[in-house]
């Protein structure tokens, strides 16, 4: 008896541990968050681009860059990043790779 529970419990811990292993998503720990509007974004026909953001009045600007690979959101919905290109005036949420400085993620909520 006590071999069986220690084979399941095992197993449980297994199937644990090897969860994130087949997530769709990767995680990535050195995702950052900003939000503001941002001084400066450019979308360029390829989806490539740049943009200035402040995380306060007295931070200093960051660059980001901006990739095909970014996912963008409005109001929680994923849309086509070409088509929020134009949104480009309004306050977002920006997820970033602190490292790489590269943009994951585009949040816009007219709300």
């Amino acid at each position: 008896m006590k071999l069986k529970l220690t084979i399941a419990r095992l197993a449980i811990l297994f199937f644990v541990m090897s969860a994130p292993l087949h997530a769709k998503d990767k995680v990535n720990i050195n995702e950052e968050v900003i939000e503001g509007k941002p001084d400066t974004f450019f979308i360029g026909k390829t989806l490539e681009g740049t943009m200035r953001i402040k995380a306060c009045d007295s931070c200093d600007d960051l660059k980001l860059r901006i990739t095909p690979d970014v996912k963008a959101f409005l109001e929680g919905k994923p849309v086509l990043l070409r088509d929020v290109a134009k949104r480009s005036d309004k306050p977002l949420v920006v997820f970033y790779d602190s490292k790489t400085k590269l943009v994951t993620k585009l949040h816009w909520f007219t709300k």
